[in-house]
C-alpha cells in the first residue's frame, strides 16, 4: 500500500490556482479573526431572531460580488429575491448621504394631492411608483444605487424557492452542476439550515438527525469543490433567555459545532446599549412604553434624563428581565451587536483584549457597520460609489440581449 499524500501537498501549494482568502467586507473580521478572509470551508453564523443574520451575510455576499468579482450563489429560503435586492439597493442608496440618514419612520408623508419624501428603506423601494414617494434628491440614489448593484448583479445568483424549498441534496447537485459546467467556483450562502427541506427517505428523521444530515453535506461540498459556504441556522429556544450565548445554543441543531470549520454566534450587545438609571426599581416594560410613545411623537428615545445606565448592568443590578430587554432592543432603529468567534479550525481566533467584534446594525436601511467596544466610533463598510454616476449608468442590463434599461 503506498500513500502519496505527502507529494499531494507539495503539489497543492505550488500551484498558482492555490485558494486566496476572500475578504468579507469588514475589514476588522477578515484580519482579526478569520485570518484575512474567508477560505475554503463551512462557515456557520447562528443567531436567535431579529438581530439582522440576513442583513449581514447579504451585505457580506455584495461586496464578494462587487469587490470580489466573485460568483456568489444566494439560497433564500426564507426571504424573496425581491425583498433581497431591495435590502441592497436600501443599503447602497442610504450609504450616498455625505452624514447618513437618520430613519424618521413618519418623514413626510404626503398629504392628498401631494407627494411623498419617503425614506428609502427597503420596504418603501419595493411599494413601487418611485415619482410619487421619493423626493428628487432620494430618486438620484435610488437611480444610482440601482446602476452600481447592476453591475454586480450577474456576479449574485439568488435562489428563491420560498414554493418549494430545496433539500440539502438539491443544492448539492445545482452547485455541483454550476461548477462542472462554468468552471467558476461561486461562494456559497444557504439562509437558512433549518427550513431546508428533508430529503427524500430521511422523513423519519428528528429535526435533529436533518440538520445533521444537512451539515454534513455541506461541509462535503465544500471539501469536495473547494469552495466556502457560509450558512445561517436559527439557536434553540432556551438561548432567548440567556446574555452569553455558548455552543449549548446550537445542541438541538445537530453537530454544528462540531462540523462546521468556522462558528459565529451573533448577539446584542446589551453593554453598550444605555437607558435612564432605573435603580428606583422602575421595570423596563415601562421603558418600553414610553419608547413607542417616543416613536409616535417622532422624538429621540431615551432622552438623556441625568444617569445614564447599560441594559447589561440593569439586567444584573436591577431586577431588569432578558426578555424585557430583548423587547426594548428590537424597536431601536440602531442596535449595537457582538459577533464572537466560538470556534475556527484554522486556527485564528479574537485576541483575549477583544473578546467580539462590535458592530451596529442601522436597521431601516439594512446596513452593519464596525465600531469599537466604547461605540465612540462607527465605520460603516460602503463600498465606494465615485465611479457610478447616476445619469449615464443603466439600472439594467439584459443579461440575454445586452439591451440596458437606464429609466427607473
Amino acid at each position: 500500500m503506498t500513500n502519496n499524500v505527502y507529494g499531494d501537498f507539495i503539489k497543492s501549494i505550488r500551484e498558482e490556482d492555490t485558494p486566496k482568502p476572500i475578504s468579507t467586507g469588514f475589514l476588522l473580521l477578515d484580519n482579526v479573526g478569520l485570518g484575512s478572509g474567508l477560505y475554503n470551508g463551512l462557515y456557520v453564523l447562528g443567531a436567535t431572531s431579529g438581530l439582522g443574520k440576513t442583513t449581514f451575510a447579504l451585505q457580506i455576499a455584495n461586496h464578494i460580488a462587487s469587490h470580489e468579482n466573485r460568483k456568489v450563489i444566494y439560497y433564500a429560503l426564507e426571504m424573496s429575491a425581491n425583498e433581497l435586492i431591495a435590502k441592497s439597493l436600501s443599503r447602497i442608496a442610504w450609504s450616498l448621504t455625505e452624514d447618513h440618514d437618520t430613519y424618521n419612520p413618519i418623514q413626510n408623508i404626503a398629504k392628498k394631492g401631494q407627494h411623498s419624501d419617503l425614506p428609502l428603506t427597503a420596504r418603501n423601494i419595493m411599494r413601487g411608483h418611485i415619482k410619487e414617494n421619493f423626493s428628487e434628491e432620494n430618486k438620484k440614489k435610488l437611480r444610482t444605487a440601482m446602476a452600481y448593484y447592476n453591475s454586480f448583479s450577474e456576479n449574485m445568483i439568488i435562489s428563491s424557492p420560498l414554493t418549494k424549498r430545496p433539500s440539502v441534496d438539491e443544492i448539492v447537485k445545482e452547485v455541483t452542476d454550476y461548477v462542472q459546467t462554468t468552471k467558476n467556483k461561486p461562494v456559497v450562502f444557504v439562509d437558512y439550515l433549518q427550513l431546508l427541506r428533508p430529503v427524500e427517505g430521511n422523513h423519519g428523521y428528528t429535526d435533529k438527525q436533518a440538520v445533521t444530515a444537512a451539515v454534513n453535506k455541506l461541509k462535503l461540498l465544500s471539501l469536495s469543490l473547494k469552495i466556502p459556504v457560509f450558512v445561517i441556522s436559527s439557536f434553540n429556544r432556551s438561548s432567548y433567555s440567556s446574555i452569553d450565548v455558548d455552543e449549548t445554543a446550537f445542541k438541538e441543531s445537530g453537530d454544528i459545532e462540531y462540523t462546521a470549520d468556522v462558528v459565529f454566534i451573533m448577539e446584542n450587545d446589551f453593554n453598550r446599549v444605555w437607558i435612564n438609571d432605573i435603580s428606583s426599581g422602575r421595570d423596563l416594560n415601562l421603558v418600553d412604553y414610553e419608547q413607542e410613545k417616543a416613536i409616535e411623537q417622532n422624538r429621540d428615545f431615551p432622552e438623556k434624563e441625568g444617569k445614564q445606565i447599560t441594559i447589561d448592568e440593569a439586567i444584573k443590578n436591577h431586577r431588569v428581565t432578558i426578555p424585557s430587554a430583548m423587547r426594548y432592543v428590537k424597536l431601536l432603529p440602531e442596535k449595537a451587536i457582538k459577533l464572537s468567534i466560538l470556534k475556527n479550525r484554522f486556527g485564528d481566533m479574537l485576541p483575549p483584549k477583544m473578546p467580539y467584534i462590535p458592530f451596529i446594525l442601522n436597521a431601516p436601511y439594512s446596513v452593519f457597520g464596525q465600531t469599537t467596544i466604547e461605540g465612540d466610533k462607527v465605520k460603516y463598510n460602503i463600498d465606494p460609489l465615485d465611479d457610478y454616476s447616476y445619469e449615464d449608468m443603466p439600472i439594467y442590463t439584459n443579461p440575454d440581449t445586452h439591451e440596458e434599461d437606464l429609466e427607473i
